[in-house]
């Protein structure tokens, strides 16, 4: 959905620090009512006895119609409730799109710069909507921006909330991105802080894990992606764009196209292995992917790889918190435990340097078995 957000039509305050906030958006050449709030089960009870509202899930929002029945509506409903004050002041329709309408032309330059730079879907995706979720909450021209909004913004809205360091990094980046380059003012970006890095180590499982993990698995399908993820040491992403063409099996190699940061690269694959995709070939004949959904010719989702290995790695009883991306972790780290050069893994991984490589040394058996305890000299 192109969804474009517009000024802050009304905001309740609700039982104390919780808001309802609604702002006038355009969709579909149309006017809508989009409703925001922090989750709370008795607000979602109000809203959805509006008529016609429905759930947007990309901006986690609701939406209907701007009508003046749905505003008596809605007003009605959050007015009529005990301590819910409306703490702003309405907003003419005027105004509400003309912030619209600049606030679409932003999002569109934005978006057309991203393509051309060639960014990532996801990637454009998530700067959009961040920039989008900035003038929202900011309600005045982007022109007019200083860098105290984007601190207050910062703190405010992602480092109270306590959203994700990831996230915060990622709207911090689009933000620094979008004003360099598209609004093209000095806001000194680097004055607003990012998170410190985590220094969290990978989650590996061990062999035997991993050979239980495969064992559960029945579906043909769940079972050879999965372990293609592991035998090569793939990504998500790398793994959902394979075509069969990709495979060459004479030479033993495996092209991925198209990796992190769009760069190809070619990793060997063993006999076993091709031997498990033939199988699997003759089974499901995929036309265009090779690995397709129910419908032939549409790759496989995300979603649906991530539920196959968490339903997996409940069946196989593994209590680590180990996610799809733990297989890749797994690869590298038994590949040092092998004794296999750093340089050389970082190759296979698609490292752009080797500190991310360098990583697997802590979780590697064969560099934390050559220490001794001193209790063991007692």
């Amino acid at each position: 959905m192109n969804v474009v957000v517009g000024a802050a039509i009304f905001i309740f305050k609700y039982a104390e620090m919780k808001q309802v906030k609604i702002s006038l958006v355009k969709f579909k050449n149309a006017d809508y009512l989009k409703v925001t709030f922090w989750y709370d089960q008795d607000i979602i009870t109000l809203v959805r006895k509006i008529p016609g509202v429905f759930w947007h899930k990309e901006d986690r929002a609701w939406y209907l119609a701007d009508t003046n029945k749905n505003r008596e509506r809605i007003g009605g409903i959050f007015r009529s409730k005990e301590r819910i004050q409306l703490t702003g002041a309405d907003i003419s329709s005027e105004k509400a799109l003309r912030y619209s309408t600049y606030a679409e032309d932003q999002s569109s330059d934005f978006r057309n710069y991203l393509i051309q730079r060639r960014y990532s879907e996801k990637t454009i995706i998530l700067y959009v909507k961040a920039v989008r979720d900035f003038v929202n909450w900011i309600e005045k021209p982007v022109n007019e921006v200083v860098n105290e909004d984007i601190q207050n913004y910062n703190l405010r809205e992602i480092v109270n909330k306590k959203y994700s360091l990831s996230y915060q990094n990622q709207v911090i980046s689009a933000l620094k991105l979008y004003f360099a380059k598209i609004d093209m003012r000095l806001i000194r970006i680097e004055e607003v802080e990012r998170p410190r890095r985590e220094k969290r180590l990978p989650v590996v499982l061990n062999k035997v894990e991993i050979a239980e993990l495969f064992e559960v698995i029945r579906n043909m399908k769940h079972r050879t992606m999965l372990i293609l993820v592991y035998a090569c040491g793939l990504r998500r992403s790398e793994l959902l764009n394979l075509v069969p063409g990709d495979i060459d099996s004479v030479a033993g190699r495996l092209l991925i196209r198209c990796g992190k940061g769009k760069k190809d690269r070619v990793v060997p694959i063993s006999e076993k292995t091709i031997q498990i995709l033939r199988e699997y070939y003759k089974a499901y004949r995929p036309k265009v992917w090779l690995f397709e959904g129910e419908i032939p010719g549409k790759k496989y989702s995300e979603s649906s790889i991530h539920k196959v290995f968490q339903n997996a790695k409940r069946a196989a009883g593994i209590l680590k918190p180990a996610t799809l991306h733990s297989l890749r972790h797994s690869f590298a780290t038994h590949l040092m435990d092998s004794g296999y050069d750093t340089r050389l893994i970082q190759v296979l991984l698609g490292h752009s340097s080797s500190k991310t490589t360098e990583l697997y040394t802590h979780v590697s058996l064969r560099t934390l078995h050559t220490v001794r305890s001193p209790f063991d000299d007692l």
